[in-house]
């Protein structure tokens, strides 16, 4: 055998001494039986004289020759090695680059089908949307029209402009949807049984809230495990926890609960809790009425997609803003998944989409807005 081996990890090529022991490619030592050499600092390797396998005492003459056609074969052999490394590792890249693409494709579309619900039936892939309230009262004050308010505290709160707050107080109403989109989400709750789950970003002074949870509660769904949840950082800073006083005096409580924390960390814990199963699957109805920023409001729509069920509905409110108008263009551009409704009650202040399927985009897709 010639007098070297090779590092399989870093294709280098070593010379080793007569019986000396040296790492194998698997990293075991291993005899190799040659002359010893030591490196030069003129010529890389050169044979030293006076070490001798056969006992020979020199390296003149033949053996020299020897020698010279030995680090020949060599350097052939390095070059053909090395050539061959290259191609290796070329390959490998060019593989690795398309398996991570790849990985990180099918992850994306693999993460969002492990938070399917798996022990429910599926939604149907249309929902009932009620295209308009009663015509013949369209020229009625919304804000007082018995067919769009579904509690007596809507009615309170609507009538005389003011809230109480849970200590009692009596605070000016002046954050939560109007009676035309508070009864756009009553009705696509109530008008869909299969809808028990629903969530909203933003909850403020609590109509929204009223609606959904009512809607749950007439839909006699309380008892199969429906439930309201609401993120709200400043509901018992800001809003006094008015909505949680609105929702005990409807008697609606029980099924609803407000997270304290601002939407960068209460959405992402949703999904987790979706995937481990503390929640039992995804949501029918997400409503985004948070911050009204286009960075924010599009942080609402991409949890907000992941969130809800395929089936389901995501209402965004307050799309005359600047900001939500633009995160809204983005979704109707880039997420052909989402279907926009255009005949809705509310369409002039809220967009609503059904949700066709999961978001099955390739990696890099953009379009332009």
């Amino acid at each position: 055998a010639a007098p070297y081996f090779v590092h399989a990890d870093s294709g280098e090529t070593t010379w080793v001494r007569p019986t000396a022991t040296a790492p194998a490619p698997d990293g075991n030592p291993t005899t190799k039986r040659a002359r010893t050499v030591e490196p030069s600092a003129s010529s890389g390797w050169e044979p030293t004289e006076g070490g001798g396998g056969g006992g020979s005492g020199g390296t003149g003459g033949g053996e020299g020759e020897t020698m010279r056609l030995l680090r020949e074969e060599l350097d052939q052999s390095a070059v053909r090695h090395q050539a061959e490394v290259d191609t290796l590792k070329a390959k490998i890249i060019e593989l690795g680059a398309r398996g991570n693409v790849a990985a990180g494709h099918h992850a994306q579309h693999g993460h969002m089908a492990s938070l399917a619900s798996g022990s429910e039936p599926p939604l149907p892939s249309r929902p009932t949307i009620i295209a308009q309230h009663d015509p013949a009262k369209a020229n009625q004050v919304k804000w007082t029209r018995e067919d769009l308010i579904v509690n007596e505290t809507l009615t309170q709160i609507f009538r005389t402009e003011k809230c109480l707050d849970l200590e009692d107080n009596e605070v000016p109403f002046a954050d939560g949807v109007d009676p035309i989109e508070g009864k756009h989400l009553y009705n696509l709750v109530k008008e869909n049984q299969g809808f028990l789950r629903t969530l909203e970003v933003g909850c403020a002074m609590g109509t929204s809230a009223l609606y959904l949870g009512q809607a749950l509660s007439d839909g006699g769904r309380v008892e199969r495990g429906a439930c309201h949840l609401a993120v709200d950082p400043n509901q018992d800073t800001q809003y006094r926890g008015i909505a949680r006083a609105n929702m005990r005096r409807a008697g609606l409580e029980g099924h609803f609960k407000v997270l304290h924390e601002p939407n960068y960390l209460a959405l992402p814990n949703l999904i987790r809790e979706v995937r481990s199963g503390s929640l039992p699957g995804r949501f029918h109805l997400v409503f985004v009425d948070g911050w009204h920023t286009f960075d924010f409001t599009l942080l609402d729509l991409f949890y907000a997609d992941l969130l809800c069920e395929v089936g389901g509905v995501i209402c965004l409110d307050d799309i005359n803003h600047k900001g939500v108008q633009k995160a809204l263009k983005w979704v109707r551009t880039n997420l052909d998944h989402l279907e926009y409704q255009e005949a809705t009650p509310a369409a002039a202040t809220m967009a609503t989409f059904v949700k066709l399927k999961d978001d099955e985009r390739e990696w890099s897709h953009f379009k332009t807005f």
